[in-house]
């Protein structure tokens, strides 16, 4: 199954000195594009439906951080994936996820806000 790697660094921590939550989860997210590819399936659009993450032990500065995906189930319409993220051969949290199949559409980037103003 696909691995994804990162290592943790300063600018991705919380104030306890671990990897944020927020990051972690992210991360974790990463999930139904590793799945994806590894069932090749294409230039399809697979949007979260659901992601549930279980936190079990920090991710310190300066770790090399590998996420572990597992596609667990396919419909015509949807994805089913859990993931583990693993410092060595440690778990340091589980995600389940379910991911819709769908249309790849094109986005004209011009359209897109890239930034906010006016704080």
């Amino acid at each position: 199954m696909p691995v994804i790697g990162l290592h943790v660094r300063g600018d991705h921590l919380n104030y306890s000195g671990g990897a944020h939550g927020g990051m972690l989860a992210t991360i974790a997210d990463m999930q139904g594009a590793a799945v994806r590819a590894f069932a090749q399936m294409g230039d399809v659009a697979t949007p979260t439906i659901s992601l549930a993450v279980e936190f079990i032990a920090p991710a310190p500065d300066g770790t090399w951080l590998e996420l572990h995906s597992f596609l667990t189930g396919k419909t015509r319409t949807l994805l089913f994936s859990r993931a583990e993220l693993r410092i060595g051969d440690k778990v340091i949290a589980n995600a389940n996820a379910i991911y819709k199949i769908g249309k790849l559409r094109k986005i004209d980037v011009e359209l897109l806000p890239l930034s906010v103003t006016g704080y």
